[in-house]
Protein backbone atom coordinates (compact mmCIF):
# COMPACT_ATOMS: atom_id res chain seq x y z
CA UNK A 1 0.00 0.00 0.00
CA UNK A 2 2.96 2.29 0.58
CA UNK A 3 4.02 2.12 -3.05
CA UNK A 4 0.58 2.90 -4.51
CA UNK A 5 0.86 6.72 -4.33
CA UNK A 6 4.38 6.52 -5.72
CA UNK A 7 3.24 4.38 -8.63
CA UNK A 8 0.35 6.73 -9.31
CA UNK A 9 2.70 9.72 -9.35
CA UNK A 10 5.10 7.93 -11.68
CA UNK A 11 2.24 7.08 -14.01
CA UNK A 12 1.12 10.72 -14.06
CA UNK A 13 4.63 11.93 -14.89
CA UNK A 14 4.99 9.27 -17.57
CA UNK A 15 1.67 10.31 -19.07
CA UNK A 16 2.73 13.98 -19.21
CA UNK A 17 6.08 13.23 -20.83
CA UNK A 18 4.76 12.82 -24.42
CA UNK A 19 2.71 16.03 -24.14
CA UNK A 20 5.71 17.98 -22.83
CA UNK A 21 7.84 16.56 -25.64
CA UNK A 22 5.31 17.73 -28.25
CA UNK A 23 5.26 21.19 -26.66
CA UNK A 24 9.07 21.34 -26.65
CA UNK A 25 9.34 20.36 -30.31
CA UNK A 26 7.38 23.39 -31.46
CA UNK A 27 8.24 26.07 -28.89
CA UNK A 28 11.90 25.33 -28.18
CA UNK A 29 13.43 22.66 -30.43
CA UNK A 30 12.15 23.63 -33.86
CA UNK A 31 13.70 25.91 -36.42
CA UNK A 32 14.03 29.60 -35.64
CA UNK A 33 11.06 30.38 -37.87
CA UNK A 34 8.95 27.70 -36.17
CA UNK A 35 9.82 29.02 -32.71
CA UNK A 36 8.96 32.59 -33.73
CA UNK A 37 5.68 31.45 -35.25
CA UNK A 38 4.89 29.31 -32.18
CA UNK A 39 5.17 32.18 -29.72
CA UNK A 40 3.56 34.64 -32.12
CA UNK A 41 0.57 32.31 -32.36
CA UNK A 42 0.24 32.31 -28.58
CA UNK A 43 0.18 36.11 -28.57
CA UNK A 44 -2.43 36.10 -31.35
CA UNK A 45 -4.68 33.78 -29.30
CA UNK A 46 -4.25 35.96 -26.21
CA UNK A 47 -4.87 39.14 -28.23
CA UNK A 48 -8.03 37.74 -29.79
CA UNK A 49 -9.36 36.72 -26.37
CA UNK A 50 -8.68 40.15 -24.88
CA UNK A 51 -10.15 41.93 -27.90
CA UNK A 52 -13.21 39.66 -27.89
CA UNK A 53 -13.84 40.42 -24.20
CA UNK A 54 -13.54 44.15 -24.90
CA UNK A 55 -16.05 43.87 -27.76
CA UNK A 56 -18.54 42.04 -25.52
CA UNK A 57 -18.12 44.71 -22.86
CA UNK A 58 -18.52 47.54 -25.37
CA UNK A 59 -21.62 45.97 -26.98
CA UNK A 60 -23.16 45.47 -23.55
CA UNK A 61 -22.76 49.19 -22.85
CA UNK A 62 -24.08 50.05 -26.30
CA UNK A 63 -27.21 47.94 -25.75
CA UNK A 64 -28.07 49.92 -22.61
CA UNK A 65 -27.82 53.36 -24.16
CA UNK A 66 -29.25 52.43 -27.57
CA UNK A 67 -32.39 50.67 -26.35
CA UNK A 68 -33.04 53.46 -23.86
CA UNK A 69 -32.81 55.82 -26.82
CA UNK A 70 -35.21 53.65 -28.84
CA UNK A 71 -37.69 53.65 -25.99
CA UNK A 72 -37.56 57.43 -25.68
CA UNK A 73 -37.78 57.96 -29.45
CA UNK A 74 -40.63 55.47 -29.79
CA UNK A 75 -42.64 57.14 -27.05
CA UNK A 76 -42.04 60.53 -28.65
CA UNK A 77 -43.07 59.25 -32.07
CA UNK A 78 -46.26 57.63 -30.74
CA UNK A 79 -47.25 60.77 -28.86
CA UNK A 80 -46.86 62.82 -32.04
CA UNK A 81 -48.99 60.54 -34.22
CA UNK A 82 -52.32 61.78 -32.87
CA UNK A 83 -51.23 65.27 -31.81
CA UNK A 84 -50.44 68.36 -33.77
CA UNK A 85 -46.70 68.70 -34.09
CA UNK A 86 -45.23 72.14 -33.75
CA UNK A 87 -41.76 73.18 -34.85
CA UNK A 88 -40.20 72.49 -31.44
CA UNK A 89 -41.59 68.94 -31.29
CA UNK A 90 -40.55 68.33 -34.89
CA UNK A 91 -37.02 69.46 -34.06
CA UNK A 92 -36.91 67.10 -31.07
CA UNK A 93 -38.15 64.24 -33.24
CA UNK A 94 -35.52 64.98 -35.89
CA UNK A 95 -32.81 65.11 -33.23
CA UNK A 96 -34.01 61.79 -31.84
CA UNK A 97 -33.81 60.18 -35.28
CA UNK A 98 -30.28 61.50 -35.69
CA UNK A 99 -29.30 60.02 -32.33
CA UNK A 100 -30.67 56.64 -33.42
CA UNK A 101 -28.62 56.74 -36.60
CA UNK A 102 -25.55 57.82 -34.65
CA UNK A 103 -26.14 54.86 -32.34
CA UNK A 104 -26.14 52.51 -35.32
CA UNK A 105 -22.94 54.10 -36.59
CA UNK A 106 -21.43 53.62 -33.14
CA UNK A 107 -22.34 49.93 -33.29
CA UNK A 108 -20.59 49.60 -36.65
CA UNK A 109 -17.56 51.35 -35.18
CA UNK A 110 -17.47 48.79 -32.36
CA UNK A 111 -17.95 45.58 -34.36
CA UNK A 112 -16.27 46.71 -37.60
CA UNK A 113 -12.67 46.11 -36.46
CA UNK A 114 -13.63 42.77 -34.95
CA UNK A 115 -15.30 41.68 -38.19
CA UNK A 116 -11.93 42.19 -39.89
CA UNK A 117 -9.67 40.98 -37.09
CA UNK A 118 -11.57 37.81 -36.15
CA UNK A 119 -11.34 36.00 -39.55
CA UNK A 120 -7.66 36.93 -39.83
CA UNK A 121 -6.99 35.64 -36.30
CA UNK A 122 -8.87 32.41 -37.03
CA UNK A 123 -6.78 31.85 -40.14
CA UNK A 124 -3.56 32.47 -38.20
CA UNK A 125 -4.69 30.07 -35.47
CA UNK A 126 -5.46 27.35 -38.03
CA UNK A 127 -2.09 27.90 -39.70
CA UNK A 128 -0.46 27.85 -36.26
CA UNK A 129 -1.97 24.44 -35.50
CA UNK A 130 -0.98 23.14 -38.95
CA UNK A 131 2.59 24.38 -38.52
CA UNK A 132 2.75 22.63 -35.16
CA UNK A 133 1.63 19.38 -36.80
CA UNK A 134 4.26 19.73 -39.50
CA UNK A 135 6.94 20.36 -36.87
CA UNK A 136 5.91 17.23 -35.00
CA UNK A 137 5.82 15.17 -38.18
CA UNK A 138 9.36 16.26 -39.11
CA UNK A 139 10.62 15.25 -35.67
CA UNK A 140 8.92 11.87 -36.00
CA UNK A 141 10.29 11.30 -39.48
CA UNK A 142 13.81 12.09 -38.25
CA UNK A 143 13.54 9.16 -35.85
CA UNK A 144 11.88 6.79 -38.32
CA UNK A 145 13.74 3.52 -38.73
CA UNK A 146 12.90 1.74 -42.02
CA UNK A 147 14.57 -1.43 -40.76
CA UNK A 148 11.96 -1.92 -38.05
CA UNK A 149 8.90 -3.90 -38.99
CA UNK A 150 6.12 -1.43 -39.87
CA UNK A 151 3.10 -1.04 -37.60
CA UNK A 152 -0.23 -1.21 -39.36
CA UNK A 153 -1.91 2.20 -39.47
CA UNK A 154 1.10 4.01 -38.00
CA UNK A 155 0.97 6.89 -40.52
CA UNK A 156 -2.72 7.47 -39.88
CA UNK A 157 -2.15 7.36 -36.13
CA UNK A 158 0.62 9.96 -36.40
CA UNK A 159 -1.63 12.16 -38.51
CA UNK A 160 -4.57 11.90 -36.09
CA UNK A 161 -2.48 12.29 -32.92
CA UNK A 162 -0.71 15.42 -34.12
CA UNK A 163 -3.95 16.92 -35.46
CA UNK A 164 -5.89 16.25 -32.27
CA UNK A 165 -3.10 17.48 -30.01
CA UNK A 166 -2.39 20.76 -31.81
CA UNK A 167 -6.07 21.53 -32.41
CA UNK A 168 -6.96 20.57 -28.85
CA UNK A 169 -4.33 22.85 -27.34
CA UNK A 170 -5.40 25.72 -29.59
CA UNK A 171 -9.11 25.23 -28.79
CA UNK A 172 -8.75 24.79 -25.04
CA UNK A 173 -6.36 27.71 -24.70
CA UNK A 174 -8.73 29.92 -26.65
CA UNK A 175 -11.80 28.87 -24.65
CA UNK A 176 -10.02 29.30 -21.30
CA UNK A 177 -8.67 32.74 -22.20
CA UNK A 178 -12.02 33.89 -23.61
CA UNK A 179 -13.79 32.87 -20.40
CA UNK A 180 -11.16 34.48 -18.17
CA UNK A 181 -11.03 37.74 -20.12
CA UNK A 182 -14.83 37.97 -20.32
CA UNK A 183 -15.17 37.45 -16.57
CA UNK A 184 -12.46 40.04 -15.95
CA UNK A 185 -14.10 42.58 -18.28
CA UNK A 186 -17.52 42.23 -16.65
CA UNK A 187 -16.21 42.26 -13.07
CA UNK A 188 -16.99 46.00 -12.56
CA UNK A 189 -20.56 45.44 -13.75
CA UNK A 190 -21.02 42.42 -11.47
CA UNK A 191 -19.58 44.32 -8.51
CA UNK A 192 -21.90 47.27 -9.20
CA UNK A 193 -24.95 45.01 -9.51
CA UNK A 194 -23.97 43.30 -6.26
CA UNK A 195 -24.36 46.62 -4.44
CA UNK A 196 -27.88 47.09 -5.85
CA UNK A 197 -29.23 43.54 -5.67
CA UNK A 198 -29.29 41.45 -2.50
CA UNK A 199 -28.32 37.76 -2.56
CA UNK A 200 -31.17 35.19 -2.64
CA UNK A 201 -32.88 34.78 0.71
CA UNK A 202 -33.15 31.00 0.41
CA UNK A 203 -31.29 29.09 3.15
CA UNK A 204 -29.26 27.11 0.63
CA UNK A 205 -27.77 30.37 -0.66
CA UNK A 206 -27.01 31.87 2.74
CA UNK A 207 -23.26 31.40 2.15
CA UNK A 208 -23.39 34.06 -0.55
CA UNK A 209 -23.90 36.72 2.11
CA UNK A 210 -20.31 36.14 3.25
CA UNK A 211 -19.06 37.81 0.03
CA UNK A 212 -20.93 41.05 0.70
CA UNK A 213 -21.40 43.26 -2.37
CA UNK A 214 -19.17 40.98 -4.47
CA UNK A 215 -21.56 38.03 -4.24
CA UNK A 216 -22.48 38.17 -7.95
CA UNK A 217 -18.83 38.11 -8.98
CA UNK A 218 -18.19 35.21 -6.58
CA UNK A 219 -21.17 33.32 -8.05
CA UNK A 220 -19.92 33.82 -11.61
CA UNK A 221 -16.36 32.79 -10.71
CA UNK A 222 -17.58 29.73 -8.81
CA UNK A 223 -19.86 28.69 -11.68
CA UNK A 224 -16.97 29.00 -14.13
CA UNK A 225 -14.63 27.01 -11.85
CA UNK A 226 -17.20 24.25 -11.27
CA UNK A 227 -17.99 24.05 -14.99
CA UNK A 228 -14.29 23.80 -15.86
CA UNK A 229 -13.71 21.16 -13.18
CA UNK A 230 -16.65 19.03 -14.29
CA UNK A 231 -15.55 19.29 -17.94
CA UNK A 232 -12.01 18.22 -17.01
CA UNK A 233 -13.20 15.26 -14.94
CA UNK A 234 -15.69 14.14 -17.58
CA UNK A 235 -13.21 14.67 -20.40
CA UNK A 236 -10.44 12.76 -18.65
CA UNK A 237 -12.60 9.63 -18.78
CA UNK A 238 -12.92 9.97 -22.55
CA UNK A 239 -9.17 9.98 -23.18
CA UNK A 240 -7.35 6.67 -23.27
Amino acid sequence: SGTAPSNAGSATVAGLAPALAMLREFFFAGSRLDIIFAWAGVFVIIGQSVFSAYIKFAINGWYTSFYDLLQTSGAMLCSNVTALVDEAEEAKLTESRQKVWLGLVEFLRIVGPYAIFSPAARWLRSHWALRWRMCLMRSYMAGWDPNVAPVEGASQRLHEDTRMFSKGIETYLSVFLNSFCTLFAFTPILMDLGTKIAPPAWPSFAWLHAFGHSWMFASAALAAAVGLGVAMLAGSKLVG
